[in-house]
């Protein structure tokens, strides 16, 4: 649809959419003058700088949730909003205003009229809209003074509630790390543990690999003193006598080694346990026991040194003294790495001891540490909850900064606002008007105008005939160009004889197709007829309508012998028969004579061609009317004895794809389409009718009754297109 075709739409329907827009103004102003005006009051709030309300847990004391950066902040300034707007609303602030106020009952929809908003960091604004600016200021200011009012208290209440809760927490985080250190202290005494776990494990772990160090020691040096003895039995002894070598004190060597020891095992011991400990007690016994012997040992040996001294011996003497030392050597070896694989065991089963204590231990170690951590946590949340409790006690958590008054008045939100909504409605029912008579327009299929017509049909629409109106009744329009000459539809069927007329070369045989019943071709052929005999010339109708004649009904004639017998027998004698004259000049008719049995034999038959030869000898044009072309092939069978043909269609009426096929058959057949007729299309629409109705109102001595219930634009200058009544 082009711009200019909408345009010619929305021209036709003006009136339509001017009532709707009028209606759709007059509506939207009077539902805005029943809701009334929108007064707002608003007060202004204020957050002290020094308020505990500012400072957010993660910020270390500082006020970036006022100033609404980043995410965290404004995530925290929408939640201080929303417990505003909750305290606002609640039943402990509005019902006091109320009464304050003396309202007795709460108006509807009144708390959404109820808004705070942030306009900047620590800055509030309280909103309360109302129809009257008196009102909505009294209510502004006192909801706002009970606000900041129930905020104080509500804030004292949490706070001292916040902090006996904190307290009850200390307490119980107390216990609780108490308990836990008993628990710690007492594992640590039923296992006899002095120092730290791994202190003792290290020192577990370290006379470990000692012991494990001397046992290797000890080993080879005992290997060494078996090898000793081995090559003492081996060598020859020297001749003559020898001075003694000097007494060596083996005991007192070896119980002195093993004082040493034992002193380093008992300092171990202490360092890990008690003097009460059964392994410190042992211990000490063995320590003492071990330094009588070297006593005993050092003071036997003092006299057997000096009876010794610078005396002579024999060699075997020697040999077997020494002899004697080296298996005291060995003998000392051995007992030595007995008493170093009994210290590796016990050290041994000590590191076990302390690695199965460890996993207990570090428990209650961590769990020590952990509630520590709860306990230092408790303690700071309580010094701020205590330090919320004073700030709150000191001042206001929230102040009125600016309240309604002569310098900040109500706010009128809706001045202006019926001429605005009015536009906005008129505006509104105009486009939708329009789209609505366009979108009617454009999902209407029907054939409105020539050019639609000529779009869909490859055909060119030569006429248009007129729906009956005035004296041109619906029993006249079959002969309407005799019986009103002066008529709009005889002017019609006058362009559609001179389009026949201007044919060069002449078109003497035609008939007039449709596609199914009821679309004006039976008329629009008898008034062509008429015409063109009016014009001079003789004109026979044939009426090949042998299914629904009715050419003998616009003529009254008798049908007893017509164009069914002329096939059967197309002779001189039986034409003149069949031809009737009419009351118009130059035009004669053939009826359709008896029904056939069957047609589409008769058309096929030979006569034909003699019939059609013989009528020409008698008319300068034969028109034929024929059934509907797409139900019967009677149009297609008169195909050899036709010149051109024309198409009939009824304006208003959706197409339904078989004209197409019909102009494809026609041509097929070699007939040449002269073109189109619409048919009952109504006067009111006609391009320069408006201009001489007068004349063919007078001429008809009638009112015309102008149909406008439906209405299309031609863009010829002849006819438009709609729907009405007309015979076939």
């Amino acid at each position: 649809m082009n711009f200019w075709r909408a345009t010619e739409i929305l021209g036709k329907r003006k009136w339509l959419i001017l009532f709707s827009v009028m209606v759709a103004a007059v509506l939207t102003a009077g539902a805005t003058r029943l809701v009334g005006s929108k007064w707002v009051g608003t007060v202004r709030l204020v957050v002290p700088q020094n308020s505990a309300i500012v400072r957010t847990p993660g910020a270390a004391g500082s006020t970036e949730d006022a100033s609404g950066e980043g995410l965290a902040g404004q995530e925290a300034l929408k939640g201080q909003i929303a417990v505003y707007t909750a305290v606002v609303k609640s039943r402990s602030v509005i019902e006091p205003v109320f009464a304050k106020l003396g309202v007795t009952e709460l108006p509807k929809d009144f708390l959404r009229h109820i808004e705070i908003t942030a306009s900047g960091p620590r800055l509030y604004e309280l909103s309360v809209t109302d129809t009257t600016p008196a009102r909505a200021k009294s209510l502004a200011n006192a909801i706002a003074e009970q606000f900041v009012e129930r905020y104080r208290s509500l804030n004292s209440e949490q706070s001292e509630k916040g902090l006996e809760i904190l307290k009850e927490q200390m307490q119980l985080a107390n216990v609780k790390l108490v308990s836990l250190r008993s628990r710690y202290d007492k594992y640590r005494g039923d296992h006899q543990i002095a120092g730290t776990l791994n202190n003792n494990l290290e020192l577990a772990l370290t006379r470990l690999k000692d012991n494990r160090q001397k046992a290797d020691e000890t080993t080879q040096r005992l290997a060494e003193a078996q090898a000793q003895l081995q090559a003492m039995e081996g060598q020859p002894l020297p001749k003559g006598k020898v001075p003694a070598p000097p007494p060596v004190n083996i005991a007192a060597v070896q119980l002195g080694k093993e004082l040493k020891a034992a002193e380093q095992h008992l300092t171990e011991l202490r360092s890990r346990y008690t003097e009460s400990w059964p392994e410190v007690k042992k211990a000490v016994e063995k320590r003492d026991d071990i330094k009588g012997r070297l006593e005993i040992a050092t003071s036997s040996f003092t006299g057997t040194a000096a009876a010794a001294e610078n005396s002579l011996v024999s060699p075997e003497a020697i040999r077997l003294l020494r002899k004697n030392d080296i298996e005291q050597n060995i003998a000392g070896y051995a007992a030595k790495l007995n008493a170093l694989n009994a210290s590796i065991t016990a050290a041994q089963a000590q590191v076990d001891l302390l690695k199965g204590v460890d996993g207990s231990m570090n428990t209650l170690t961590n769990d020590i540490t952990e509630q520590a951590d709860i306990r230092n946590a408790l303690a700071g949340r309580l010094s701020r909850a205590q330090m919320q409790l004073d700030v709150s006690h000191a001042q206001n958590p929230i102040e009125i900064m600016d309240s309604v008054n002569d310098f900040n008045p109500p706010m009128n939100t809706t001045q202006g606002r019926t001429l605005k909504l009015t536009l906005i409605g008129a505006l509104c029912a105009l486009v939708l008007s329009s789209a609505i008579v366009l979108s009617l327009d454009s999902v209407d299929r029907r054939l409105k105008t020539v050019t639609e017509a000529e779009f869909i049909l490859p055909v060119k629409m030569v006429a248009a005939i007129p729906q009956h109106m005035g004296k041109v009744t619906y029993e006249l329009m079959a002969r309407a160009t005799e019986l009103q000459p002066q008529s709009l539809h005889a002017e019609a069927f006058r362009f559609l004889g001179m389009h026949v007329l201007n044919q060069v070369p002449p078109m003497r045989s035609i008939m007039v197709l449709s596609a199914k019943a009821e679309q004006g071709s039976t008329t629009s052929l008898v008034n062509l007829g008429i015409t063109l005999a009016q014009a001079g010339k003789r004109v026979i109708l044939v009426d090949a309508n042998v299914r629904t004649p009715e050419l003998h009904q616009a003529f009254t004639l008798n049908n007893t012998f017509g164009f069914t017998d002329l096939l059967r027998s197309p002779n001189r004698k039986a034409i003149e028969k069949a031809l009737h004259s009419t009351s118009v000049a130059n035009l004669q008719v053939v009826t359709s004579g008896a029904t056939p049995s069957n047609a589409w034999e008769l058309f096929r038959s030979p006569s034909l061609l003699e019939l059609s030869d013989r009528l020409h000898e008698q008319a300068d044009y034969v028109l034929y009317d024929t059934p509907s072309a797409l139900i019967f092939t009677d149009a297609y069978n008169m195909a050899p004895v036709v010149d051109g043909a024309f198409l009939c269609v009824r304006a208003f009426q959706l197409l339904t794809g078989s004209e197409e096929r019909i102009l494809d058959l026609v041509k097929a057949a070699d007939v040449t389409m002269m073109g189109g007729i619409m048919t009952d299309v109504p006067a009111s629409v006609i391009q320069g009718f408006q201009n001489y109705q007068h004349y063919y109102a007078s001429a008809s001595d009638d009112s015309i009754n102008m149909d406008d219930g439906q209405t299309a634009t031609l863009d010829q200058p002849l006819i438009a297109i709609e729907k009405g009544s007309a015979e076939d």
